[in-house]
């Protein structure tokens, strides 16, 4: 059971306009952007704003580390979620309004650091409280937006996490679609499996575009994974037109889907993966970056330094570790080990292929 506490924020223009909402049609879910940031004082935030600074923003719905909820806006009102001066895109426009604002219900969510994964009780209340939102209003877990689906990723990555990791995204929404079904509101979770061997295959796949890999043979299971178009993949049994594939995870069979040939006398093997060095390159001219402790979030307050590439004319450093949200672990003579963080709206510049002609290569 969802704990909520109803704190509304004063009527004001600037967060809590005390204009009605019109019907909802969608349920967005944001991150705060500030990692370890709390449900109240977000909501105190929103409410600050009433002093007149200029700054429009509010959503209904604080989620707090441990769960709780705080509620800053009736759901009858409308909220400062998704105002964009760019825009919004094409799908949001065609199923929602020419002004989402007026029409979806936000919820904002906590995350420990920059890489915006939600904390783990955070994400069950999300889901629970998205679900019973969505189930009040005729909707289904297709009607749930991220930020980004309705601005523009190259506007807003919020939520950070789910936008840049589309498998977790797609698993949130089944989460949610489990519970609006009266299921549990935890991550679906993959079942131990032995993978048999090459020679039991009946045939080979190839998927004809970006499909979902299930826990069995049919849409009422849980997503546990998404591949992409020209996918390959071994099958290993047929059931009511699905297929098991080596991870015993189950793929749609249907034409429309995906090429099946089962004549195959050499089943699909996976291609080695070949290890390629990620380089991060921090460019002159664009400003410092600060530095964190390995055991920290890449946080403000953890911060114990900046690289000043200025004084080299730029730096280029070997990725020891991709932290996830362009959070990168590299090795500096000034620092040791440490964190960094690498959004390209930084300035830094990422490479899976080696470093190039960029300058000052660090061992």
């Amino acid at each position: 059971m969802v704990t909520i506490k109803k704190d509304f924020l004063d009527v004001n223009p600037f967060s809590r306009p005390g204009t009605k909402l019109g019907k909802v049609k969608g349920v967005v879910i944001h991150w705060y952007g500030n990692p370890g940031s709390r449900a109240q004082a977000n909501r105190n935030y929103w409410n600050s704003l009433k002093d007149g600074r200029g700054v429009y923003a509010s959503a209904h719905y604080c989620i707090d580390q441990d769960g709780s909820v705080v509620q800053a806006l009736p759901e009858s009102e409308l909220a400062y979620q998704v105002g964009s001066p760019k825009g919004y895109t094409q799908n949001a426009l065609n199923k929602l309004s020419s002004y989402p604002n007026n029409c979806t219900i936000g919820i904002e969510n906590a995350h420990p650091d920059a890489a915006g994964k939600f904390y783990d009780k955070d994400y069950s209340t999300c889901i629970e409280l998205a679900a019973d939102i969505l189930k009040r209003n005729g909707l289904t877990h297709n009607d749930l937006w991220r930020h980004s689906d309705i601005v523009g990723k190259a506007y807003k990555d919020c939520p950070r996490y789910y936008t840049n990791n589309e498998s977790e995204w797609i698993l949130l929404k089944e989460a949610v679609r489990l519970k609006m079904a009266g299921g549990t509101a935890s991550k679906p979770a993959n079942p131990t499996y032995t993978v048999p061997p090459f020679s039991q295959a009946i045939g080979s796949i190839q998927t004809k575009m970006e499909m979902n890999l299930r826990k069995g043979p049919g849409v009422n299971y849980a997503v546990t994974k998404v591949v992409k178009k020209g996918t390959g993949l071994s099958a290993f049994e047929s059931k009511n037109g699905w297929y098991r594939v080596s991870s015993g995870e189950w793929i749609s069979g249907g034409d429309k889907y995906i090429y099946f040939n089962k004549k195959s006398d050499k089943p699909v093997v996976p291609s080695p993966v070949v290890p390629k060095k990620q380089y991060v390159y921090f460019p002159p001219k664009k400003g410092k970056w600060s530095v964190y402790p390995t055991s920290k979030p890449a946080q403000k307050q953890y911060a114990k330094g900046q690289i000043n590439p200025d004084k080299f004319g730029g730096l280029t450093y070997p990725v020891l570790k991709d932290h996830g949200g362009w959070v990168f672990e590299i090795s500096t003579d000034s620092f040791g080990r440490v964190k960094v963080y690498c959004h390209p709206d930084t300035g830094a510049i990422t490479s899976w292929n080696g470093p190039g002609k960029w300058p000052n290569v660090q061992k």
